[in-house]
């Protein structure tokens, strides 16, 4: 029975240290290109097929090693936000049982698509709000709506890149990549 447990926890690190290595190798292959990127679609499809436990803690992994290759700043609470949620929305809907795979893609795309045009949002409003404090760590809610249209706007074409990335990718690639994890899963005989 020991052995049995050890071997589940080695698994358990192994499968895990993997789906980190995948999101950092995925960031790092695409970075030359301006937010084009499979983090999403990665982060969607292991929580979907493996739920949390799995996910999360390569999430941890992935953000941390981020951060010590381009530096600490605001963006590294920014994706302790965006990324967890994409987990969480993910693994939740690998919880439905669909009736009909075209469902279960449109949903998928749809749910992609909106969690990164709010994550365009997110990073606008927290730059603005960050960029607006200064030194002296007040803050006044005067003109916040319109420096944030301009903070916003400057990314449009970033976001827009982001948001069309993730649908084609959605769209054509998260059923086979959920079958192939499944697939995996099963071989080993979780």
């Amino acid at each position: 029975m020991a052995n049995s447990k050890g071997k589940n926890v080695a698994l358990y690190v192994a499968i895990t240290a993997l789906f980190a290595a995948l999101l950092t190798g995925g960031k790092m292959a695409l970075a030359a290109i301006p937010n084009v990127e499979v983090v999403t679609i990665l982060i969607a499809v292991f929580a979907y097929v493996w739920g949390l436990a799995y996910a999360l803690p390569a999430i941890v992994a992935f953000i941390m090693v981020q951060a010590f290759i381009y530096g600490f700043n605001v963006w590294v609470l920014q994706y302790f936000v965006h990324w967890p949620a994409v987990a969480v929305i993910f693994a939740l809907l690998g919880k439905f049982r669909w009736r009909r795979i075209w469902l279960q893609i449109v949903v998928a795309t749809a749910v992609a698509v909106v969690l990164t045009m709010l994550f365009g949002v997110m990073t606008s409003a927290t730059d603005t709000f960050v960029s607006y404090m200064g030194g002296n760590f007040s803050f006044n809610f005067d003109d916040y709506w319109y420096r944030f249209g301009i903070v916003y706007a400057r990314g449009i074409s970033f976001y827009a890149t982001q948001v069309i990335c993730n649908a084609v990718l959605f769209a054509s690639t998260f059923l086979p990549l959920v079958k192939a994890l499944k697939r995996a899963k099963l071989g080993l005989g979780l």
